[in-house]
């Protein structure tokens, strides 16, 4: 009967320091940086596999929509969520990781319609897309809430897309590797194929990062992931703004 005793409490024992090891994250389905149906989870996921298990953990990720990602990153049982574009506000709100990768974000267009701009102002008589909820970038964000660009909101890239193709858009703001897979990859936009093309200007190359609760258990999971960067030898991209 000790012996059992014993035994039960060496299993819970190493039951907890198991749990201990495990690190579970939302995702944000963001291809290629993120999902559930792209080569090891998205470029994103494979690197934060990497630098937790150089640390001695596991990482479990739980794919879901941005918002409910968002609820159980401050609510739920997971401390947070990735991948998120930097943002001074969201940095005050959220634990904001060291970077893990860069977004370098543009405007589609349709290729039969060459668009030239050089500053903000150039885009006001234009009518631009954007993903509803996505940070772009501050100034334009601002443009856009102060109503001085008029921009239509859509709930995913696939539809914004799709409506720059079928629709009244001129731009629509999207990262150009998201552009690129889904263009290439997403059999709802094949008819669009050739027919949408990057503008050659960017608007702002924009750092990746974990978005960490503001607590201990978040501090914890976000210090394991920066010493984890640093064992792996992973070298954060140099973030240029290109913002006008």
């Amino acid at each position: 009967m000790r012996l059992l005793a014993a035994l039960l409490v060496f299993w819970l024992s190493a039951s907890a320091h198991a749990e201990e090891r495990i690190i579970r994250l939302a995702a944000i389905e963001w291809q290629p940086y993120a999902s559930a149906s792209v080569a090891q989870s998205g470029s994103v996921s494979a690197t934060l596999k990497l630098a937790f298990a150089a640390v001695g953990h596991t990482l479990q990720i739980e794919f879901m929509p941005r918002r409910q990602a968002l609820r159980q990153a401050a609510h739920g049982k997971l401390r947070g969520y990735f991948p998120q574009v930097y943002s001074p506000s969201l940095d005050r709100q959220w634990l904001l990781s060291e970077t893990v990768g860069a977004s370098a974000l543009g405007f589609a267009q349709r290729s039969d319609r060459s668009i030239y701009w050089s500053t903000l102002d150039d885009l006001e008589h234009l009518r631009l897309g954007v993903v509803q909820d996505d940070v772009n970038t501050e100034r334009l964000d601002q443009r856009i809430e102060q109503g001085s660009i008029k921009a239509e909101k859509l709930p995913d890239e696939v539809a914004l897309l799709k409506r720059l193709g079928h629709g009244p858009l001129d731009l629509a703001a999207i990262d150009s590797l998201v552009f690129a897979h889904l263009v290439s990859n997403d059999p709802r936009l094949a008819a669009l194929r050739g027919q949408l093309v990057m503008n050659p200007r960017l608007l702002e190359q924009r750092s990746l990062h974990v978005a960490f609760r503001r607590d201990a258990e978040g501090r914890r999971q976000a210090a394991l992931l920066a010493e984890g960067l640093k064992r792996i030898g992973f070298n954060a991209p140099v973030i240029t703004s290109f913002t006008p």
